[in-house]
């Protein structure tokens, strides 16, 4: 006598669900066992994909309400107008810079003459918009925010335009004492670093 396989038809069971964490065995044919562990697998990976993105998207909502609101602090906080124009001088010059970067032939120090300013300019302008958020955020007077602001503009201004400026000549900004005037760029570069620093100590209180 030979030995049948029977399968029950599922039509009139509920649905079943997603299982986490646990083996469901069913005294069924080979093909219904095989669709069951297909079903927990892609059920789990389903429900932690919902999860995944349901917190990606709370991370999103949270990101642009904060951002919404430095804006509306900003929008009122006109002591940081000064770091904003410093911030689109900067990026400015590094739109020059890499347009004119394909057609550098001059190199100093191993490398091409414009790469370094605009290492500066990039590396600046994100530090100045850090400086406007914080400014935004601080609790000081208006008067010491503008003090702050001009201070950190005028320093970094500076610094930036002694760098493109020796850069264009074709010789290195900091240490380079090989000329007088060399050595001047040099001496007031070394003395707007530290005063950027000086600006900074209402940060620190």
């Amino acid at each position: 006598m030979s030995k049948q396989t029977f399968v029950m038809p599922t039509k009139n069971y509920p649905r079943p669900l997603a299982v986490f964490g646990e083996h469901a065995a069913m005294p069924v044919s080979g093909e219904a066992a095989i669709g069951s562990e297909l079903f927990l697998k892609e059920g789990s990976r389903g429900s932690t994909e919902r999860a995944v993105t349901k917190t990606f998207r709370k991370m999103i909502r949270r990101l642009k309400e904060d951002v919404r609101s430095w804006y509306e602090l900003h929008r009122r906080n006109g002591a940081t107008n000064v770091v904003v124009w410093a911030i689109y001088l900067e990026l400015l010059l590094m739109l020059v810079l890499l347009i004119l970067l394909p057609f550098d032939t001059v190199q100093v120090g191993g490398r091409y003459r414009l790469i370094k300013p605009l290492n500066f300019t990039m590396s600046m302008a994100m530090y100045l918009a850090t400086v406007v958020i914080l400014l935004d955020y601080l609790r000081a007077s208006m008067r010491w925010k503008k003090f702050i602001g001009w201070g950190v503009s005028i320093c970094i201004l500076t610094a930036i335009t002694c760098i493109t400026m020796q850069a264009a000549r074709g010789t290195t900004s900091h240490f380079n004492n090989s000329t007088p005037f060399n050595s001047a760029v040099s001496s007031l570069m070394d003395i707007v670093d530290p005063l950027n620093n000086v600006t900074h100590y209402r940060f620190c209180r």
